[in-house]
């Protein structure tokens, strides 16, 4: 269904102002559901209105969509396709997570930022689809996936999953994961745990 078909569909009466972002979310749950009946496919998720994904802890940015492959659900470090604050465009989105809580700004200072580059630069450099921060795959990640009145619920998600990017997405967590693995995070991730017991105290 496209979606200016499924706008079509919806009670004229309800209410516009709360509803448009509401419209967005259910095409994009009806498209993701659409893709799982038409590839039975078990290894992607779908988070709807996942707090512990919003940022932490002064929750700025919130990921209300968020599609994660099961595989790399450990990950400390990892990307995930996600849409932020708005719900009509999505692309992909690292996500840092540490005491298994989504952990974005986790310091007052520079610290997840200057993680997200050394991540980039120092084991991440072959993969040319990062942006300039680190943070995202491509500059203008929130609008690489965009709803619009001839998006078809039948293929929206299908498309997202088999772009390019979604593959480099898989093999930048899979070399991800393996690093966490082996050990070469600890001391990353260990400066993260600290950053929050300060925080909290």
């Amino acid at each position: 269904m496209k979606f200016k078909d499924y706008k079509a569909s919806i009670d004229p009466n309800s209410d516009i102002f709360h509803g448009q972002e509401l419209l967005y979310k259910n095409f994009f749950i009806l498209s993701f559901n659409e893709f799982l009946k038409l590839t039975n496919s078990k290894i992607w998720e779908l988070s709807v209105d996942d707090e512990s994904l919003n940022s932490y802890p002064n929750f700025m940015q919130k990921h209300p969509l968020c599609i994660s492959c099961k595989k790399y659900k450990n990950n400390a470090f990892g990307f995930r396709i996600c849409c932020e604050n708005k719900i009509n465009g999505f692309g992909y989105r690292l996500f840092i997570k540490a005491d298994e809580r989504h952990r974005d700004f986790f310091s007052d200072d520079s610290l997840s930022d200057d993680m997200a580059l050394i991540l980039k630069t120092k084991y991440l450099s072959e993969f040319d689809s990062i942006s300039m921060c680190g943070w995202w795959i491509t500059d203008i990640w929130r609008e690489l996936f965009k709803i619009s009145d001839e998006s078809d619920s039948e293929f929206f998600i299908n498309d997202i999953i088999s772009h390019q990017y979604t593959k480099d997405m898989l093999n930048i967590n899979d070399k991800l994961l393996k690093l966490q693995n082996s050990g070469e995070f600890d001391t990353l991730i260990n400066s993260i745990k600290n950053s929050l017991k300060s925080i909290k105290n």
